[in-house]
């Protein structure tokens, strides 16, 4: 039988294994909608112009997204359904209900595109895991890869993002992402891709002819070039995740001086209890020790007047024998 050290063990256990559970799979839905919101916001700004060779790049992007998908739902499927399968079954349904709200929200995903399509049927086959393996091939690209520099500072920062989260996951902090924040993030994301569409293909920007659920107030500057390649599409999302990383920064500095300050709180208080301790100590031996010492002096001075009364009748015993010498003599007689 297990004692209550082993159950709180055993608990926070399987709290942590549910919490990696979500981060998997609802970070996964997160990526899945972003970049299918970008590849609609690709399809739609570049409808009318002949040069569509960044088409592809971001359908694989979104495709990429999708295959990755299959393979973590294959992985949980496999790693937690033996133990954990009702808590694994109500994540999928959340995930499958989300994603399917994205679909149906006037500022979601529209899903009339048969590319569009094709990757969120995909995705809701991949909730069904223990169907086996699978993925989408990726379309062929014909526009010539360039080294961005900046790709580098997207990864530090991607990475640095996704410590953070699973510092969250191992700290039982994180919460998975609602409806609302997917689809705020999205539209973030799709009016940057616009953005970086209209600027690098010299377009013009297309009036709204219809109003969001959701209005995104999002900074129009964009970075300089002639040609735009995947990398420079998320560039501006890059400073996004940067300015979390800043607030996320911001809030550990914060708990670490909130947590100082406890602990400066606590040390004055055990200095405080020590004080008024050590003042009762003092109090105390003020108080008795002088009472102390003067019963010890009584006692010393009785031992010494019963010395001194002792010392004197052993005198007066000789000096009566000094004086009657007969009597000695007498004794010493009889005997």
């Amino acid at each position: 039988m297990l004692n209550q050290k082993q159950l709180e063990t055993f608990k926070e256990s399987e709290k942590q294994i549910q919490s990696e559970i979500e981060y998997y799979i609802f970070q996964d839905l997160e990526n899945v909608l972003c970049l299918l919101g970008q590849l609609e916001q690709t399809i739609t700004t570049l409808e009318d112009q002949d040069d569509k060779s960044y088409l592809p790049i971001a359908t694989n992007k979104a495709i990429l997204s999708a295959n990755i998908s299959n393979g973590i739902h294959y992985d949980q499927y496999y790693s937690h359904n033996k133990k954990h399968s009702t808590f694994l079954t109500k994540c999928k349904e959340r995930a499958k209900k989300i994603f399917n709200g994205a679909l149906e929200a006037k500022n979601g995903i529209k899903n009339t595109n048969p590319k569009i399509k094709k990757i969120c049927d995909f995705y809701l086959e991949n909730l069904n895991a223990e169907n086996g393996f699978k993925q989408l091939p990726l379309e062929t690209v014909t526009r010539k890869g360039e080294f961005n520099q900046k790709v580098l500072e997207k990864v530090i920062w991607g990475t640095q993002t996704v410590d953070n989260q699973l510092k969250e996951v191992q700290n039982l902090t994180y919460q998975a992402p609602t409806l609302e924040q997917i689809l705020i993030k999205m539209n973030e994301k799709k009016k940057i891709c616009e953005e970086q569409l209209i600027k690098n293909f010299n377009l013009v920007q297309k009036e709204q002819t219809t109003t969001d659920d959701i209005v995104v107030k999002k900074d129009s500057q964009v970075i300089q070039g002639s040609v735009i390649s995947n990398n420079q599409v998320d560039t501006k999302i890059n400073e996004d995740e940067k300015n979390n990383e800043n607030n996320i920064k911001q809030k550990i500095l914060n708990e670490q001086k909130l947590t100082k300050k406890k602990k400066n709180n606590n040390n004055y208080l055990i200095q405080r209890k020590y004080r008024r301790s050590r003042n009762r100590y003092t109090h105390i031996n003020r108080k008795f020790i002088p009472k102390a010492n003067t019963l010890k002096q009584t006692f010393l001075n009785q031992q010494i007047k019963k010395k001194d009364k002792k010392q004197e009748l052993t005198l007066s015993n000789q000096n009566n024998l000094e004086a009657n010498p007969e009597t000695d003599q007498t004794k010493n007689t009889i005997k």
